[in-house]
Order: C-alpha cells, then structure tokens, then sequence
C-alpha cells in the first residue's frame, strides 16, 4: 500500500478538535527570560526549524499531553529549551506550529493554525521580538468556511516576511494562500492556482528572489510559484510519475536566482521515491535523488536547506512498515545519502520534518520518533563530520 505525505498539525488534532468548550482569547506569551521546566510529552513533535547562528536556533511544532498546544523550543549555544507560546486554542481545542523564520535574535516568526470552538481551522502567526513570543493578526481566506492552514514561512527583514498554505474556497475546492508580512501587518496577496485543488506547502526567500512550493490536482502535479515584480506566476515543474500517480513538493530553498531546490516525492509503480528539483536560472528540472534500498514501500523528502551551490541538506523519512530518518547531502555535483540517527529504533518510527543550516559544518534536522509508547520531539545536528541526537525537552 502507497504511503501518502503526512499532514502538518492538521488531521491528527481534527479527531480531537470535536470536543466543545468557549475560544480562548489568544494572551501575550509571558516573557522569555528563562525556560520552562517539564516533559513536552510522549506525542509531542517538532515540525520546523530556524537557525540564525551557531548559538542560537528555535524549532516549533505542538505538544502531546492532551489537546494540543503550540511548542517552541530555543537553542542557547548550550542546550535547548522550552520557551512560552501562545495557544489561542486554549485547553480544549488544539493549537499548533507548522514552521519558523528567523533574521536576527529580536526577529522571527512561526506559523500554523488552531481549532475553534465552532469547528473550524484558522492561521495562526506568532513572533518573537526578543522577550516574548506573540499572537499577531492574520487572514483567514476561507471565511465562514474556517479552513486556514499555514505550512510554511519565511523571513527577508523586519518589514518582510511570507507565509504560505492553503484554504477552502467557496466553489468547494483547495486553494493556494499566500501571506505577506511589510512590518505592519498580515495580508493575503493573490496566487496561482491551476486546479481546483492545491496547497503551497513551502516558501523560501531572499532580497528580490521568493519561490514557494506545493502540489495541485487532480491528477496531483508539482506546484512552482515565484514572485515577480508584484505578482506571483506559476512556473513549469517536473512530473515524473507523468500521470500514474501523484507528485508533490514540500519544500524549497534558494541562495541565489540561479540556484535553488525544490524536494517532495513522486509515485513510481507502487512505491513513492524521493523527488528532488533543481532551479538553475532558467527552469526546473529534476535531479537524482538516492534511494535508501530495495524492497522499501517509500522514501520521502520534506524539506531541504542550502547555504550555497556547493553545500544543501535534504531531509524526510523513508521505510515500509516502520519509518527511518532519511537525509541526503548536496556537495556540488550529486546528492548522496549521510547517515543519520534513528532513535525509534528497529522497531519504531524516526521521522524528520525539516533541515536548517548556517554553514558547511553547523544544521539542525526535527521531527519525532516513537516506539510503542515511548518517544517524542527529535533534534539532530550535524557538527560538520556526523548527525548526532541532542537532547530536546
């Protein structure tokens, strides 16, 4: 049986978001000067990762203990810890972080959605001004449809920012959200939208140059966007699979106009293989990805990271029964695989959500793990010669 891309914070909380009780007001974090104290809990999962140097990162996703809350966690230099966060889904309705964004330490910004009282899903932006992380307005497209959800985020300056997702529009279907942030508040900006179902799962940007990347269908085909000038244009993108089974991007990143990577996965037969794009200036064309081994029923990639042309990590998971983390490194002219910790074991399930790096010898890949009831938040890095397990709260 085919595996499909896991979701984001999404479908696992709507089972749990049924329960009623009042909305919460969403209330400033309290100040970030000292860490919590305390397990996130055996279900908890990390989702996205920022690095801003080599003494300071941020990861977020949601806790596990109950309903779900949002979780960020801060790297010191030393040791990482839990830091305040806003759930505006209070105690009884989920609330979660799918990515984070950072350009300096009195700037970063982390993105998802939470579950309402009246059933619905609505984006959830939060930022961090150096002391505190707090809940700043967003649109919610979907209206009183209540279907907002944000995967992605990126940060340019202060006064620039993006964040992407997708929405239920009112014909019924899917539509590509695109969030712009000019240092005073959120707005929607149009995108494109090809088919009557698409989402933008990834953005990455720098001064003059936004890509974002996601899926479209039926039949599910690779979605490419950039922005140019004021306006955002799909671009044509690799389809392996030519129609017998979905392509997806879930991740993008860019260091110059001529060189970013888009990754994802695409069917072939009956088993889902990574699926890795490369922008060379001019257009999109695919890349050999390794394959881990015979035998598997998929490997996936998640996100990806790129410091130059030379150097760029991407990260997923790959397995049939139980899942192992799978992350393979660009060193300037193929992509090979590293290898990377397992802490669900031979038994269990080792899945990582997204990879951030500042040099050649400093990254950061997160998810989870889990073996029978055992496991929670995963935090790997790379020292420049191996990936080793750290310590997460």
């Amino acid at each position: 049986m085919r595996a499909s891309r896991r979701q984001p914070f999404l479908v696992m909380t709507l089972l749990t978001a049924l329960a009623s009780g009042s909305l919460a007001t969403a209330a400033p974090a309290s100040s970030a000067s000292a860490c919590i104290g305390g397990s996130t809990g055996a279900s908890a999962q990390l989702y996205g990762v920022a690095a801003i140097s080599m003494t300071n990162a941020w990861a977020v996703g949601h806790t596990g203990n109950g309903t779900a809350h949002t979780l960020i966690e801060q790297w010191n230099g030393i040791s990482w810890c839990k830091v305040p966060s806003p759930s505006p889904g209070g105690t009884t309705q989920p609330s979660g972080l799918n990515s984070v964004a950072a350009t300096s330490g009195t700037d970063a910004w982390a993105v998802g959605s939470f579950f309402t009282a009246t059933g619905g899903y609505q984006t959830l932006i939060l930022h961090w001004s150096g002391t505190s992380w707090r809940r700043v307005a967003s649109p919610d497209p979907s209206g009183a449809r209540k279907f907002n959800i944000l995967t992605g985020a990126a940060a340019v300056s202060p006064t620039s920012a993006w964040a992407v997702g997708h929405y239920a529009d009112s014909s019924g279907g899917q539509a590509t959200m695109i969030l712009h942030w000019n240092g005073i508040k959120w707005t929607q900006v149009t995108s494109p939208n090809p088919t009557g179902y698409n989402d933008l799962s990834g953005v990455a940007a720098k001064v003059g140059i936004t890509w974002a990347v996601g899926s479209g269908g039926p039949p599910v085909e690779t979605l490419a966007v950039r922005r140019l000038g004021a306006t955002w244009q799909q671009v044509p993108s690799p389809n392996p699979s030519a129609g017998s089974g979905p392509n997806s991007l879930s991740g993008v990143a860019v260091t110059s106009g001529s060189n970013a990577w888009a990754v994802g996965y695409y069917a072939n037969g009956s088993t889902d293989q990574g699926l890795i794009l490369h922008w060379n200036g001019s257009a999109w064309t695919q890349v050999t990805s390794p394959q881990p081994g015979p035998g598997l029923t998929f490997n996936i990639l998640s996100k990806v990271a790129a410091t130059s042309a030379t150097n760029a990590w991407a990260v997923g998971y790959y397995g049939g029964r139980y899942f192992r983390t799978f992350i393979v490194r660009w060193h300037g002219s193929s992509w090979r695989q590293v290898t990377s910790p397992d802490p669900g074991g031979p038994f269990g399930q080792s899945i990582i959500e997204d990879v951030a790096a500042t040099s050649g010898s400093d990254a950061w890949a997160v998810g989870f793990y889990g073996i029978g009831s055992h496991g929670g938040t995963m935090i790997l890095r790379w020292n420049g010669t191996a990936w080793t397990q750290v310590t997460s709260p």
